[in-house]
């Protein structure tokens, strides 16, 4: 469902406050020689770029909190994710960084980064997701209901009703294949494969998609292509593993930039291969992207992919009684066999 115009004028109030809360903080997450761009673990102390990044996340977290109590529960994560594009954007490119490091080696470092955004913007989605129940009717007044979720088991069976198209059948066929040839062999519940494969899909999507739209270091077109990026992501997965639990999805933007940084540190190119390679344009360009701009744009298009990928999938056709029935059979059938 599309918020209400009340919550998204709840989260834009939150993502501008948020945001400007984060600028606060920005300048200790500065590297220490002085290169352009937002980093943690290149900062002149780590230990107080994360303390203080940490400590600023306290008021984007009570207004996202608020956002995400007034109705979609996705509202909250979206609006820390816009909050740290502030700072993301006004630290600049990562140019000087690139033109600083001695070897590619340093890309290791951006990939330790990358896992401490990826557990703050998913530690913080998690606190929401269980601390924004108790809030709906604080918020509202005892007034508002949020319509019932998409489940599960009801983009079961909306994918199912478009089996016999060709193009979209198929991949709707193939991935519940694959689904429970996975749960098989692994011995996972059915939800516990379905975000694995959804995280799965979305980071490799994600991937190609990224190093598609990323054709220079502007942090504006950084931020708009990681952003549509990872809308046809996260779309994609969720048509290939629909589950109602998208912290799979949510987080693949990180582990895209964990897996673009691990490649990058592992090609042995020195610092001036690194620049000889961006400059020719043989450049892999998922990696002009500091990892904040993954944990920031990357996890708002992850989040806008989730929730339009539901209303594409409720569009795909009614469900009669019948149609429910043969699909909710044909679901359970591969996972008795």
């Amino acid at each position: 469902m599309f918020p209400k115009t009340s919550q998204r004028v709840m989260m834009l109030i939150a993502i501008v406050v948020g945001g400007l809360v984060y600028l606060q903080g920005a300048d200790v997450a500065r590297a220490a020689d002085g290169s352009q761009g937002c980093t943690l673990l290149f900062a002149a102390s780590p230990v107080t770029a994360i303390g203080t990044i940490l400590l600023y996340s306290i008021p984007a977290l009570v207004l996202a909190l608020v956002a995400a109590a007034m109705g979609n529960r996705l509202a909250g994560v979206f609006v820390i994710a816009a909050a740290l594009l502030f700072p993301a954007i006004d630290g600049g490119t990562i140019d000087e960084w690139l033109r600083n490091v001695e070897s590619a080696r340093a890309y290791g470092i951006l990939a330790g980064e990358a896992v401490v955004w990826g557990v703050l913007v998913i530690g913080l989605h998690l606190l929401i997701e269980a601390v924004a129940p108790n809030l709906v009717r604080v918020v509202t007044r005892g007034t508002g209901v949020e319509p019932a979720p998409m489940t599960t088991e009801r983009l079961d069976l909306h994918l199912f009703s478009v089996r016999h198209f060709p193009v979209i059948g198929g991949l709707v066929l193939l991935s519940v294949a694959i689904r429970h040839s996975v749960q098989r062999a692994t011995k996972l519940s059915d939800g516990q494969v379905r975000i694995l494969l959804s995280g799965v899909a979305s980071t490799i999507l994600g991937l190609v998609f990224s190093s598609m739209m990323l054709r220079n270091t502007d942090p504006v077109q950084i931020a708009w292509g990681l952003g549509i990026a990872f809308v046809f992501a996260t779309t994609l997965a969720t048509i290939m593993f629909p589950t109602d639990q998208p912290v799979g999805m949510l987080l693949s933007p990180i582990t895209t930039s964990i897996v673009i940084c691990g490649l990058l540190a592992l090609s042995g190119q020195s610092g001036t291969q690194l620049l000889e390679s961006y400059y020719r344009d043989g450049f892999w360009h998922a990696g002009l992207a500091l990892p904040v701009y993954y944990a920031s744009a990357g996890v708002m298009g992850a989040t806008l992919g989730v929730g339009w990928s539901k209303l594409l999938i409720s569009g795909f056709g009614p469900i009669d009684d019948d149609e429910a029935g043969d699909g909710e059979s044909a679901a359970e059938s591969p996972a008795k066999a």
